[in-house]
């Protein structure tokens, strides 16, 4: 959940536009388009996770989508989701919603102008796409909000890049790729609450 407070500046950003800095990307990639909406996401109507999140109604397209935002944003708008299927407002991102509603994948929070904010946080979805742990499920400030819609804007606008959202496919990268020794990349410790564990990423 966010704070009175963040959701009244989220309520006065409501209708964000961006050409902010993207997210963690390589260039472009040459393969021909997955489907309608152009995403270079390597996958098909059978990969497991569509297949997992078919039982809770969600459409192949519908998927794509929420394997999107679990992984960039863990937030999204309406708009988003007709960006990504390329419809107008209306009955499809209505019929959407319910589903995400009724299974209780989702929160969401009341902005501006009559707009909605939906904040992905199932671990079921997580799951369904081999992620269980991703950061965007939890609970984060405004400006984390505001940066993640303004990385998924330009996502969007760019579906025929490669990114690489996760900490593995970035460790890949930077030592398969670019071949930078890993004692030479960026590294944080992280404590777990009540516990003397720490993690190092």
């Amino acid at each position: 959940m966010f704070t009175t407070s963040a959701m009244m500046l989220l309520m006065n950003s409501s209708n964000l536009e961006t050409e902010a800095s993207s997210p963690w990307l390589v260039e472009p990639t040459g393969l021909s388009s997955d489907g309608p909406t152009g995403l270079q996401d390597g996958l098909t109507s059978d990969d497991p996770f569509i297949q997992e999140l078919a039982i809770y109604g969600y459409s192949e397209l519908e998927s794509r989508f929420l394997r999107l935002v679990a992984l960039h944003s863990g937030v999204f708008l309406a708009r988003h989701f007709d960006q990504f299927t390329g419809s107008k407002r209306g009955k499809r991102v209505d019929t959407f919603l319910d589903k995400l509603r009724k299974n209780r994948h989702c929160h969401s929070y009341k902005l501006a102008k009559n707009a909605n904010l939906f904040h992905l946080n199932s671990k079921a979805i997580c799951r369904a796409i081999g992620q269980e742990n991703l950061r965007h499920r939890r609970t984060h400030g405004v400006q984390y909000v505001k940066t993640r819609l303004f990385s998924l804007d330009f996502i969007l606008k760019n579906l025929t890049f490669k990114y690489l959202p996760t900490e593995p496919e970035k460790v890949k990268f930077f030592t398969q790729v670019m071949k930078i020794p890993m004692s030479d990349l960026p590294a944080k410790v992280h404590k777990t609450p009540n516990s003397k564990e720490e993690t190092v990423r």
